[in-house]
């Protein structure tokens, strides 16, 4: 008669790579690296006692320095927002499970970010069913689900949500439908700096199911959580009232059985909290992206001024003083902008830069540039912006960038500042922080 030991083994499938396993006797020598890189999927043989310890050794292994605190310049990774969609009022537009379904993930681009408040990952998920015959371990069975993660962060406050969908899509082979199945949100303060402390704690620790019970709610019920992210110390630099904090956060599933703990950590997302009071929208924002904003040369409202910032990126020549050899920045897939917040303007660069570009205008178009001949009232436009690291008071004749000046309506003009300025507050974009600005 032949006898079998009943084994139910957690492993990612369909749709990305096969994740590094480690089943090493201590939780950190001996892993495999790759089971610590925290931006890739990875799974762990062991006790939960080694697995929690691997995991904490996984979310701290991401960047550190420079390298994390100018995460959202070097990700690649741009949201736009639309003037219409600064007038609808939403600033967090929280993602649904529908949403983040609809937008499937690679090892490389494990996330996808609806924008600066919210992050998805939806993916194959799949239970494995081992049994050990006589010659040996064999795979018996495979409980398949699409597996949809959702992250929001909550308006006005240091804290993020989670959501995590399982639908079971379909069984092959043998499966246990009692083996457990129970999924967690980790969080970790990831900033090695001993002057920025941190501390991250989520509710509930973990939810728990059968395969059974996941499988018969088909996504009816999901499971939730919260975590809340607080500084207590950070170092005292010019940000320091603004308490900005560096964290990781991932998902983690783990099934259980007499031969042990298999656990699968999924690719851990960067969040940056802080207690900014001249932003709004949450307190926390995912790391790896860059925010821009979307103006038209059609829209009556901003038309002119959409148009001159056209003309400065794409062909400066047609701009004042339009030096050849020169250009500026801020268009995507070149150097972005970074804000400059006038409580952090110590040399007083934002009303030189408004000097300087108004000298410009009356120099290339007379004293009364202010007034066509049909009487239209016009203003000096400048790009770029004053409140930003490269306006005009900052650069000169020995900088690679330069700036450019027009006169444009001047209520196009009023418009479209308004908008920069909605935009700037709702996007949470904190002073030093890179942005682009697309022109249709």
């Amino acid at each position: 008669m032949k006898t079998t030991i009943k084994v139910a083994v957690c492993a990612l499938v369909a749709g990305l790579a096969a994740p590094p396993v480690s089943t090493a006797a201590t939780p950190l020598s001996g892993v495999d690296p790759a089971v610590l890189d925290p931006s890739r999927s990875a799974v762990f043989h062991g006790s939960a006692t080694d697995a929690e310890a691997v995991h904490r050794a996984r979310l701290g292994s991401g960047p550190q320095g420079a390298a994390l605190y100018d995460l959202a310049e070097s990700s690649g990774y741009v949201v736009q927002t639309t003037p219409a969609m600064l007038a609808a009022g939403a600033e967090i537009d929280p993602v649904t499970f529908d949403e983040c379904q609809a937008h499937q993930v690679t090892p490389e681009k494990p996330f996808w970010y609806k924008n600066k408040y919210n992050a998805c990952s939806s993916e194959s998920l799949g239970v494995q069913y081992w049994e050990i015959g006589e010659e040996g371990p064999y795979l018996a069975g495979t409980s398949v689900f699409t597996r949809s993660s959702i992250a929001i962060a909550q308006a006005g406050e240091n804290r993020v949500k989670f959501g995590v969908r399982l639908v079971h899509d379909y069984d092959l082979g043998r499966v246990d439908d009692g083996t457990t199945l129970a999924l967690k949100i980790g969080c970790l303060e990831t900033d090695l700096d001993p002057n920025r402390v941190g501390t991250c704690t989520v509710s509930p620790g973990e939810v728990k199911k059968t395969l059974g019970q996941w499988k018969a709610e088909q996504g009816a019920n999901p499971a939730w959580f919260e975590s809340t992210m607080v500084m207590t110390k950070v170092p005292a630099d010019k940000y320091s009232a603004e308490k900005r904090g560096y964290f990781s956060v991932d998902e983690i599933a783990t099934t259980e059985d007499s031969t042990g703990v298999r656990t699968v950590f999924h690719p851990a997302a960067n969040v940056r909290c802080d207690e900014a009071t001249y932003v709004s929208g949450s307190r926390c924002v995912f790391q790896n992206v860059a925010s821009s904003l979307a103006l038209y040369t059609s829209d009556p409202r901003h038309g002119e001024s959409a148009k001159f910032i056209k003309d400065a990126q794409t062909d400066l020549v047609l701009t004042y003083p339009g030096l050849l050899g020169k250009k500026v920045p801020g268009r995507w897939g070149e150097e972005p902008l970074h804000r400059l917040y006038k409580d952090y303007d110590t040399e007083h660069d934002i009303a030189g830069s408004r000097r300087k570009v108004r000298r410009a205008c009356q120099v290339r178009w007379g004293v009364g540039y202010t007034l066509n001949a049909a009487g239209e009232v016009l203003q000096c436009d400048e790009y770029p912006f004053a409140t930003t690291y490269e306006n005009s008071a900052r650069v000169d004749d020995s900088t690679q960038f330069t700036y450019a000046v027009r006169p444009v309506n001047a209520l196009q003009n009023e418009t479209a500042g308004q908008v920069y300025a909605k935009w700037l507050a709702d996007d949470h974009i904190l002073d030093g922080d890179p942005f682009y600005v697309i022109i249709y």
